[in-house]
């Protein structure tokens, strides 16, 4: 769906991201510049100097363009595991076990409360872990999973076959922001990336494992923001456009312009042909 689309995250990248590499570069050939043996001669000393300057020189365009590939592979891999579909297999059983031990705890909680502020508190607390029963290993894959759960349970609608349908017949303002948050999302990705690429380079020069720490926080925080924003989005474009949908696919119901499960049954006719 739409989070699986390439989002083109601005021109500035061009420019920015490469210079925060090369910034990168720079403080880590600082780093290996203090290790300079000054005790040498004076001619060893400068002749050291001097190379590790050329050294430097050569190396930040290639530091430069090899960081921004390796943030674009590795934003890649975060947003697959922030779905649940690249955590390995182990690790992905023991959360999905541990995600639906929380939350049918907190459920049982909620079904058992009598007074109605601690069971709205209760429901908080639960939606917090999964607004659904959990199926995925992570936050954000269950958030999607109960986006299509809602749907499918209030209209009867199959999201993942209809969306790129649905996509289409909505007005462009509303295009606008589903695109904006999906460039949040993708941006926090990014971000992860950084903050990866910066622990690595903090090997060598240990400032950087403080702005990788401030980075991955940052980042995991607008990643959550991101992905709470987008699917509300995507639900209310179900509800404001989705009888609209049904009306270009020629299965609107003739009893009023709602969109109804059996609405919605029709449209995965069309949308899901025969399978």
């Amino acid at each position: 769906m739409l989070i699986d689309e390439p989002v083109q995250l601005g021109r500035w990248r061009r420019f920015a991201e490469p210079a925060v590499v090369l910034w990168i570069a720079a403080a880590t050939g600082a780093g290996w510049w203090g290790r300079v043996d000054l005790d040498l001669g004076r001619g060893t000393a400068q002749q050291h100097a001097a190379d590790r300057v050329v050294a430097l020189l050569v190396a930040l365009p290639l530091v430069g363009a090899a960081g921004v590939i390796a943030v674009d592979v590795l934003a890649g891999v975060v947003r697959q595991v922030w779905l649940g579909r690249a955590v390995p297999w182990p690790l992905s059983r023991l959360l999905r076990r541990s995600r639906l031990h929380r939350w049918q705890t907190a459920d049982t909680g909620v079904q058992a409360a009598t007074d109605g502020d601690r069971r709205r508190r209760l429901a908080g607390r639960r939606a917090r872990i999964a607004l659904a029963e959990p199926r995925s290993p992570t936050w954000t894959g269950d958030r999607m999973t109960a986006l299509e759960s809602r749907v499918r349970n209030t209209y009867g609608l199959d999201l993942p076959s209809a969306w790129p349908r649905l996509w289409l017949v909505l007005p462009d303002a509303v295009r606008a922001e589903l695109r904006h948050a999906a460039g949040l999302w993708h941006a926090a990705a990014r971000w992860i990336a950084w903050a990866v690429l910066y622990a690595v380079l903090a090997l060598t020069w240990w400032p950087l494992a403080i702005l990788s720490a401030l980075t991955l926080i940052a980042a995991v925080r607008a990643g959550r923001g991101a992905t709470a924003l987008i699917t509300d989005l995507m639900e209310a474009a179900v509800d404001l456009h989705g009888p609209a949908l049904a009306a270009q696919l020629g299965c609107a119901d003739g009893a009023g312009p709602d969109l109804t499960p059996d609405t919605g049954t029709r449209i995965n006719r069309v949308t899901r042909k025969a399978v």
